[in-house]
């Protein structure tokens, strides 16, 4: 059935869209609707659920009902033979209802649609993942029973983390993350300060805090002159907050506006315990009431049996996070922060990259010529010289090495670089040099260099044959004060390359000290990387050594990065090591395998985030014969963005936006410089570097596809040609992109004020070819459409 579902799925014409086999089905309360075979009926609420296993959301929503925990809407996914985890997140992301998206995986599918999703739904509606398989053992089991895939654990949570997915490890968990990110604002720190009535539960909080990676306030001398001035003489003078037992209703509010008004707290945490002079209901009240205007989170412990039930339901009927057990709101709180910082990471503005976008092509094109050289040659292993001649087309710097044939050559490579160097073995076919006794250090003059070709040529012999060498690679000796880094990279077959950073040398596999991240990465997702390393404290100076050239470190991760993102038949590259010193960091050895040359590119795992597309960058010719370039936007634009539209007209701005106000809100940029080139692609058009002409095509949610498109040009350079070029360009995307159709909503007026401009913007699109759409949904748009052929 299975098989015969798949062939009229792709039937000419077939619009009918297929969630599983091997699902459970669909409830919607809100719209009264069950499409499931579950004995239970879920209660209304605004929570969305999707599972891959229906037993899991059968047992889930029988612990909803026990804790009183309603649903938007739960989707039963399966085997996800059509819809899949991306179209329900979009789905869902359009709801009004649902504010938090809880999903329990077993494998990710396709892991870049997933992270395209969840990269745009999350800073508006938190996705919260539960997935098994942390163990091999485990995930084994989810093989088994999804027949797919489960991708290495470790890569799966640096995929979560670049998406600003939170992770988390068991059901209740799943619920309690969902109740606390969609009730609560988000902290802007990691500071939290502990209000309590009994100090042994606010002495587990602090230790939950401090080990999941949180902070404990210090509170201003004005916060302790106020509590002091209420609070009785015997309280804990520090936080945690200790009332004492004697603490009353008032007592707790009273504290709670007190340490909320400290700028050095970004959440508080409330925890009371039955007393016989504490009235718990009353305590719930006014935290509630507390809670309703503060602008930072609040989580309650409310710790106790039978006689704390009526406090915590009034708490979460208030919104109000609430927790049996001090450390669990502490972990919470951790949770939030990380959630937030995730957040951040996704839209900090980086510094610009290192490679002119002039460059691009022309850098790509010198490392496809290396790997078409070595398919050429039978092999798929570059040697060490070709890796570093890779890395050094993207300016990624290398030590000198010169590949010798005889020991006249190397003995003059040698005295020209001068002494001491090393000599290495030079092979096609041997790629761990070391492993054969393929390496000679110290060497210090030309009679050593002598010595040193005979035994690599005797080792190599012995060990695996004399057909195995090519001669040897002299190369300069470096200083050896200096910090031994790896730089590598592996692909997963879900998740396409995955970059590896940490301590490199030979102790790279007993030190363990890495960190992964997927490309592309930006200078700050760099930083990032390198800080998820133990070594990273080290390499900021230790113990009288100089600290590491950081911004030199971040900007070798990124010319990786875009060296991954732009060789998709790089299956491994390795820098080990990488040496860093104060003013330079330099690569010494690397090694790049190749897929076959016979592998189909489509069979080839993709980068789960799509890197920066060089083969969009053109160059064109205005009216008045300036010469400008056209390429893909950056999140490094926003500063460019901003001046762009500071000089842009009020009639041009309303025209682009559909809004009587220019942009001016960090999220606006946020979006437009912060492209996903799966889901909308925005074109700059730049004279030297300032944008003059923007040009946006965004995907249409639940369309099957389809784009809408506009432009908007500086006023300074209208008429010229600017949009009829960037126009000219979507077309050539969306062609390429295999689009079906492009709409153009092009207003008349905006709240009942025409828009002048809208005349030149009809005739802009008419004469690209665009026609009047069939269906106007609006009588204050005219609706065009492009069909690319």
């Amino acid at each position: 059935m299975e098989e015969e579902m798949s062939r009229m799925l792709k039937q000419p014409g077939c619009i009918t869209r297929i969630i599983g086999p091997n699902c459970v089905g669909v409830q919607c309360p809100s719209a009264s609707l069950n499409c499931s075979f579950t004995t239970q009926i879920c209660a209304p609420g605004n929570l969305g659920l999707i599972s891959q296993s229906g037993a899991m959301l059968c047992s889930m929503l029988d612990w909803a009902v026990q804790y009183n925990v309603g649903f938007g809407q739960f989707v039963s996914v399966g085997s996800m033979m059509d819809v899949n985890w991306a179209e329900i997140i979009d789905y869902m992301a359009h709801s009004e209802i649902i504010k938090a998206i809880l999903i329990y995986m077993e494998t990710v599918g396709d892991a870049r649609a997933f992270l395209s999703a969840a990269r745009e739904v999350n800073p508006r509606k938190p996705i919260i993942v539960l997935k098994p398989g942390r163990t091999q053992a485990a995930a084994a089991a989810a093989v088994s029973h999804t027949g797919s895939l489960t991708g290495s654990d470790d890569m799966l949570d640096a995929a979560f983390k670049r998406a600003g997915v939170l992770r988390v490890d068991t059901i209740d968990e799943l619920f309690q993350a969902a109740q606390t990110l969609s009730t609560q604002p988000l902290p802007k720190g990691p500071r939290m300060c502990i209000v309590t009535n009994a100090g042994g539960p606010g002495v587990m909080a602090t230790d939950a805090l401090i080990r999941y990676g949180g902070q404990l306030a210090k509170l201003s001398e004005k916060t302790m002159a106020t509590l002091n001035s209420f609070l009785p003489p015997h309280w804990s003078h520090a936080n945690p907050v200790d009332l004492i037992g004697s603490a009353t209703a008032e007592t707790y509010a009273q504290a709670l506006d007190t340490v909320l008004a400290d700028e050095g707290v970004d959440a508080v945490q409330v925890i009371f315990v039955p007393v016989a002079v504490l009235n718990p209901g009353g305590v719930a009240q006014a935290v509630k009431g507390v809670c309703l205007g503060s602008k930072k989170p609040i989580l309650c412990s409310c710790i106790g049996g039978e006689e704390m039930l009526g406090a915590r339901s009034m708490l979460c009927r208030g919104g109000v996070p609430t927790f049996p057990f001090s450390d669990a709101a502490s972990r919470f709180f951790c949770y939030m922060w990380e959630f937030q910082q995730r957040m951040n990471d996704l839209y900090t503005v980086p510094r610009p990259m290192g490679i002119a976008d002039a460059q691009a092509v022309q850098v790509h094109q010198t490392s496809e010529a290396l790997i078409q050289q070595a398919y050429a040659a039978g092999r798929l292993v570059l040697t060490e010289t070709e890796s570093k001649r890779v890395l050094a087309a993207y300016g990624i710097p290398t030590v000198e090495t010169v590949v010798c044939a005889t020991v006249a050559e190397a003995q003059a490579a040698a005295t020209r670089m001068g002494f001491p160097v090393v000599v290495k073995l030079n092979s096609e076919t041997i790629t761990h040099k070391s492993d054969v006794g393929g390496v000679m250090l110290n060497i210090e003059n030309e009679a050593q260099v002598a010595r040193a070709w005979e035994q690599i040529l005797a080792n190599v012999t012995a060990k695996k044959g004399a057909e195995h060498f090519q001669g040897v690679a002299v190369q300069a000796q470096i200083s050896s004060k200096s910090y031994e880094l790896l730089l590598g990279a592996t692909c997963d077959a879900q998740l396409g390359p995955v970059i590896v950073f940490g301590y490199g040398g030979k102790m790279v596999e007993v030190m363990k000290d890495t960190s992964l991240a997927l490309p592309p990465l930006n200078t700050h997702l760099a930083e990032n990387t390198i800080l998820g390393t133990k070594i990273s404290k080290v390499l900021k100076g230790y113990r009288g050594e100089p600290a590491v050239n950081q911004d030199k470190l971040v900007d070798i991760l990124c010319r990786f990065s875009r060296l991954l993102t732009e060789n998709p038949r790089i299956k491994e590259c390795d820098i080990n090591p990488l040496m860093a010193y104060a003013d330079r960091v330099i690569a010494v050895d690397a090694r790049v395998v190749l897929y076959p040359a016979e592998t189909p590119i489509e069979k080839i795992p993709i980068p789960a985030i799509r890197g920066y597309p060089i083969n969009r960058i053109s160059t064109v010719q205005l009216k008045d014969s300036t010469a400008c370039m056209i390429r893909p936007i950056r999140g490094d634009d926003v500063p460019a963005a901003q001046a762009f539209f500071a000089g842009v007209s009020a009639q041009a701005a309303m025209g682009f936006l559909k809004e009587e106000c220019a942009p001016t809100c960090p999220c606006f940029f946020r979006d437009l410089c912060f492209a996903d080139y799966d889901r909308n692609y925005t074109l700059v058009m730049t004279s030297g570097q300032e944008i003059i002409g923007i040009a946006r095509m965004d995907m249409l949610p639940c369309s099957g596809h389809r784009v809408q498109a506009s432009v908007i040009v500086k006023d300074a350079f209208a008429h010229k040609g600017v949009a009829t070029a960037l126009l000219s360009a979507l077309k050539t995307i969306a062609l390429a992109e295999h689009i079906p159709e492009i709409l153009a909503e092009i207003p008349h007026e905006v709240n009942h004020h025409p828009v002048a401009a809208f005349p030149v913007a009809q005739h802009l699109f008419e004469k690209a070819g665009f026609a009047r759409a069939p269906v106007q949904a609006s009588a204050e748009l005219l609706a065009l459409t492009y069909v690319p052929h």
